[in-house]
């Protein structure tokens, strides 16, 4: 078994493509009607029309599925994606076993986070 794709759910594409492709800069393959491809390295972003955003969930303690997206800089990423207007769920990053990163909401509710590998 190997891992085919990353899939999430949001009630909006367009609003969707805007913020996978303009704030976290994701590399638009292909859309349609009812779904969106992001090139990632080693499985596809595909991103699927829903109805409703995601349930409230207490990230790291409630059960969840969670994307982590490597950055070589986490301070960098973050300002980046901060100066357009992404909101994380701490202020400072956590230091975690595999190393650095931290955790923000899509705008839809679907938790996402940056890692900055431990050397």
């Amino acid at each position: 078994m190997r891992l085919a794709m990353l899939m999430i759910v949001v009630p909006d594409l367009a609003r969707a493509r805007d913020f996978y492709r303009d704030t976290l800069g994701f590399t638009l393959k292909s859309e349609s009607p009812s779904r969106l491809v992001f090139a990632q390295d080693g499985a596809d972003l595909v991103i699927f029309r829903g109805r409703e955003p995601a349930p409230p969930v207490r990230h790291g303690e409630t059960a969840s599925t969670t994307f982590v997206f490597a950055v070589a800089s986490l301070d960098a990423a973050m300002a980046t994606l901060r100066s357009r207007g992404v909101a994380f769920l701490h202020d400072v990053p956590a230091q975690g076993e595999f190393g650095r990163y931290a955790a923000f909401r899509d705008p839809f509710g679907n938790v996402l986070e940056l890692m900055e590998r431990a050397p």
